[in-house]
């Protein structure tokens, strides 16, 4: 015999929400590569557990697929920080998908707008309407941290 019908779940296939402390392992290792290669600055556990409410995750069929973060500086602006995809899946959209979760995240929060600093991406940022900056356009307690050996970009994101 054959089954027809319709399966319905509580949680959809995809979905991009809050990071929690059981993915920290997977976000870790999501990342890893990424640091090997220079494009992500290193993070320990602790880095993540101390800024857990900064990350969200991209979930796909309950498997944590990408993360990112919206670290905030004062009452205007925030960084967008800590994009990764797990290599399996990066022609899926993710990344984008997060970069634009995390804009509107800054927008339901009334901020100005986001800033990103990249190494190696500066390209795929620009095709999600990212404009080059400069130093004197970080905040200056970001400004304070800027590794001038890293030679980042640094791009931003206009939101009102």
């Amino acid at each position: 015999t054959q089954g027809y019908g319709i399966m319905v779940h509580d949680d959809p296939f995809e979905n991009i929400r809050p990071m929690r402390l059981e993915d920290i392992p997977d976000v870790l290792r999501i990342m890893e590569s990424w640091i090997e290669q220079g494009v992500l600055v290193r993070r320990t556990e602790a880095d993540l557990q101390r800024k857990l409410a900064d990350f969200c995750v991209f979930e796909a069929d309950g498997t944590v697929r990408g993360c990112g973060a919206l670290h905030r500086y004062g009452p205007e602006k925030a960084e967008v920080a800590g994009i990764a995809v797990d290599e399996n899946f990066g022609h899926a959209g993710i990344g984008r998908k997060i970069v634009q979760y995390l804009i509107e995240e800054a927008r339901r929060k009334g901020l100005v707008g986001v800033f990103l600093l990249t190494t190696r991406t500066a390209d795929w940022f620009m095709k999600l309407g990212f404009l080059r900056s400069g130093v004197d356009d970080l905040p200056p307690e970001r400004r304070a941290t800027y590794d001038q050996a890293r030679k980042s970009q640094i791009y931003v994101y206009p939101l009102k």
